[in-house]
């Protein structure tokens, strides 16, 4: 059977984590703050300690958060405060890009939503219900964590979900 393999000593502890334009790891330690390191291996480092669950680099650069209270705000570099997204900034408890640029997010009853762009609307995803958070693989394919803490695909936005059988993961 092919199971988890452990990184290294230096994968601890973060609840989220995302890769940024140049390969850069992102990841959101237990304490809430933001950490990258260079590599899968390499150590991590704190950039920002303004608190949020989850964080990921849009393709312009722009660094997109969710924050504590499920909404959504931007920062341009780590040294920046965040600002909130001025309109559709809720309620979301994490968020990625597609390979085409629209965002896609869970939200707090576990549907996933697509938005065009920042201050775009929301709309459901129809058959997206039940996970925690998502993922988009560069084959398009989508690889969420159930509620039941299973990893679940789908080829599709649109294709129903299917079980992987890999319990427990509750992130990716």
């Amino acid at each position: 059977s092919r199971g988890w393999t452990q990184v290294s000593q230096h994968n601890c502890c973060v609840t989220s984590m995302s890769q940024m334009n140049d390969g850069t790891l992102l990841g959101v330690g237990t304490s809430k703050c933001l950490y990258t390191k260079s590599s899968i291996n390499g150590n991590w480092k704190q950039v920002d300690c303004q608190p949020v669950k989850s964080a990921i680099q849009l393709k312009d650069g722009t660094l997109l958060g969710v924050g504590m209270e499920n909404k959504l705000w931007t920062k341009t570099k780590f040294t920046d405060n965040w600002s909130l997204v001025a309109q559709n900034n809720c309620c979301v408890t994490s968020i990625i890009q597609l390979n085409d640029g629209t965002l896609l997010g869970v939200s707090t009853d576990n549907n996933i939503y697509t938005k065009p762009n920042l201050n775009g609307g929301w709309s459901q995803v129809a058959g997206g219900c039940c996970v925690k958070s998502i993922t988009q693989l560069q084959n398009g394919t989508f690889v969420g964590v159930g509620t039941d803490n299973n990893l679940w695909y789908k080829s599709s936005l649109t294709a129903p979900w299917q079980s992987k059988g890999n319990c427990c993961v509750t992130n990716v």
